[in-house]
């Protein structure tokens, strides 16, 4: 039997048991869009992935109901389980043994600071600077401020608003202050 979800904006999405995904909205003329089930799993796929990245958490590639929580400032990160809620603080020097009940989540955590790309110029950005970014592929301005939910250091381009170690930044320089060289 096919379970549907209808979403706020009234379009319902069906999902098969062989996992195709059907996809129903009305907008003058019925319309339907499948996708088949290999698809539907990709599709899954990239809509966790946004949303890790939207809320700053890596997921372990082996293990993927371990997802691990940076902790700014702090040589530490937080391995929650999404399975059982539980979480654990987890360092570089943390020890892993395979007979441990918690073997798993260590290593999701070694996992982390391996994939962990080190710091770029703009990790240390400042409230009150402007950097000019390439994200997604093109350079804009973005002005630094913190998040104003939280003490995060934010970049803020028009609504646009992402973190300093959004992956999706692939170079970065200080445009204001201006940076003055040595050079004569």
């Amino acid at each position: 039997m096919t379970k549907a979800f209808t979403a706020g904006n009234g379009v319902t999405v069906a999902v098969e048991p062989d996992n195709d995904l059907f996809l129903r909205w009305v907008d003058g003329v019925d319309g339907t869009l499948a996708f088949r089930g290999d698809v539907t799993i990709a599709l899954r796929e990239f809509f966790l992935h946004e949303r890790d990245k939207e809320l700053g958490r890596w997921r372990d590639p082996e293990s993927p109901d371990l997802v691990v929580y940076a902790r700014d400032g702090e040589e530490k990160v937080r391995v929650v389980d999404e399975r059982c809620g539980w979480a654990w603080e987890i360092s570089p020097s943390t020890k892993a043994y395979e007979t441990s009940v918690l073997y798993d989540v260590v290593k999701a955590g070694h996992a982390y600071f391996a994939a962990d790309p080190e710091p770029k110029p703009w990790h240390d950005a400042k409230p009150g600077e402007v950097w000019a970014l390439t994200y997604e592929g093109v350079e804009q301005a973005w002005g630094v401020a913190f998040d104003g939910s939280s003490s995060r250091l934010v970049f803020a381009c028009g609504d646009s608003r992402l973190s300093e170690k959004d992956a999706e930044i692939t170079a970065g320089r200080r445009i204001w202050p201006e940076v003055v060289s040595d050079v004569a």
